[in-house]
């Protein structure tokens, strides 16, 4: 080729074998030479289907001293020659470098060989690695808002080189490390978001092209002061305050209630954007689960958001009260006494309960006094407490013991000599005003059926 054909000619196609000194003279015919530096270069297609790439000769770029090797579309091959439009790789390639399309301003269309027998995977005009857990490069070609996808780990290096037609990136938590100059010729995002909330690793000069003034730079919740101080990623604060929060964390509130009952409405709180929609809130605590503590699970329900944390909370469920009460008795002086109570009061239909701690009982005389035994005639008060139970607190209710002198057998009293001043009891030991025919009674210290 002529150095005046240089100038005219728009249109190439390669065949046979080319290595590195080849790349450096294709290079130059589509407006990029060796140093870096803009050539005439007019070339706006460049076919290499049939072409091989080998190793050898001379470096295509001086800077790293970049030449070809077999097979594949080395590092930077392509970077910056602008007058291309249309590039078609050859069929035999299995790799490609990174950056080899950056800042391709006026492409149109890329053809990318794709197979079992190549290493990268092209999807969307976006190349991965063959797992997918690298973003070798976007193609200039993709425009408007672009999303990392979720199995990338690594960014690598010029992967977003140029891409002017890209207004907005989000880049998701999984990835772990973007890669030397991965924004270099790409100016004017709208803003950039990640969802990391701690900075991921970054290599040489990674946002140096991109104009911090106008790109914000959106970060989870909770995490702009992380960003305010990482390297590279403070840039975007230091001089031009365009970190942003940006997402929404709900927060279940504790809630309580006693054993036995159902489950309240369990309420929340938030932090951050509004949102639409409203979270599913759940418990498995049941009416008949034990005093405890039970996790309030949240789901995201209906609500709409790019970034949702979602913390659960707990229900504390306490004991509920119920009564024990002692039993009155009636008993004869010298008869053994053993204190016995009923429950009352308990829940999820229960007739009983096992208590963890018994309860302890004090005995008062008539006077109020304490006292260890019931060695007179007369009515006694006994009082419980300390009970305990999984599920219960108790409030306690004192019972009466009457104690009596030995009764040597029943007597019939007519109602009309009932007159007398002295107290009658019932065999439970409860006193009363009145008698009633038919009445078995203590009087006196003496059993009597009153007729």
């Amino acid at each position: 080729i002529t150095t005046s054909d240089r100038d005219i000619l728009q249109s190439l196609i390669v065949k046979g074998s080319i290595n590195s000194t080849d790349l450096k003279f294709l290079r130059s015919l589509t407006g990029r030479d060796e140093n870096g530096n803009t050539t005439n270069g007019a070339v706006e297609t460049i076919d290499l289907k049939d072409a091989n790439i080998i190793a050898g000769g001379e470096p295509y770029l001086v800077e790293g001293n970049l030449t070809t090797a077999n097979n594949e579309i080395p590092e930077r091959a392509f970077f910056g020659c602008q007058s291309l439009k249309k590039l078609i790789l050859p069929t035999s390639i299995k790799k490609i470098g990174n950056g080899a399309f950056g800042k391709l301003g006026g492409i149109r269309e890329i053809v990318i060989p794709q197979g079992a027998d190549k290493d990268y995977t092209l999807r969307d005009n976006v190349l991965y690695s063959k797992d997918g857990t690298e973003l070798i490069e976007v193609l200039p070609l993709v425009a408007k808002k672009f999303t990392v996808d979720s199995k990338v780990k690594t960014i690598r290096p010029y992967a977003f080189s140029g891409c002017q037609r890209i207004t907005d990136v989000m880049i998701p938590e999984t990835v772990q490390k973007i890669e030397s100059r991965a924004f270099e010729g790409s100016y004017a995002f709208n803003s950039i978001r990640v969802f990391a909330k701690t900075p991921c690793q970054l290599g040489e000069g990674v946002f140096t092209d991109i104009n911090k003034a106008i790109t914000k730079l959106y970060v989870p919740l909770h995490s702009e002061d992380a960003y305010n101080t990482a390297d590279q990623w403070k840039d975007f604060f230091v001089d031009y305050d365009n970190i942003v929060p940006f997402g929404t964390d709900i927060y279940v509130r504790t809630a309580t209630r006693t054993y036995g009952e159902e489950n309240p409405e369990f309420g929340y709180r938030f932090e951050g954007d509004d949102f639409v929609g409203e979270p599913a809130i759940t418990c498995a605590a049941k009416p008949t689960d034990e005093v405890g503590e039970y996790e309030i699970k949240i789901a995201k329900g209906t609500i709409e958001s790019v970034m949702l944390q979602l913390v659960p909370g707990t229900l504390v469920v306490t004991k509920a009260n119920a009564t024990l009460t002692v039993d009155s008795k009636s008993i004869n002086l010298g008869d053994a006494y053993t204190p016995t109570y009923t429950l009352s009061n308990l829940k999820n239909g229960e007739t009983t309960c096992t208590l963890t701690q018994e309860p302890t009982f004090i005995i008062k005389d008539k006077d109020g006094n304490v006292v260890t035994a019931m060695d007179k005639t007369g009515l006694y008060t006994i009082y419980a407490e300390n009970a305990e139970a999984k599920n219960y607190n108790f409030n306690c209710v004192a019972g009466n013991v009457m104690v009596h002198k030995n009764a040597t057998g029943i007597d019939e009293v007519n109602t009309e000599a009932t007159t007398d001043n002295e107290p009658y009891y019932t065999l439970s030991g409860a006193k009363i005003t009145n008698p009633v025919k038919g009445g078995v009674y203590i009087h006196k210290g003496k059993k009597i059926i009153i007729k």
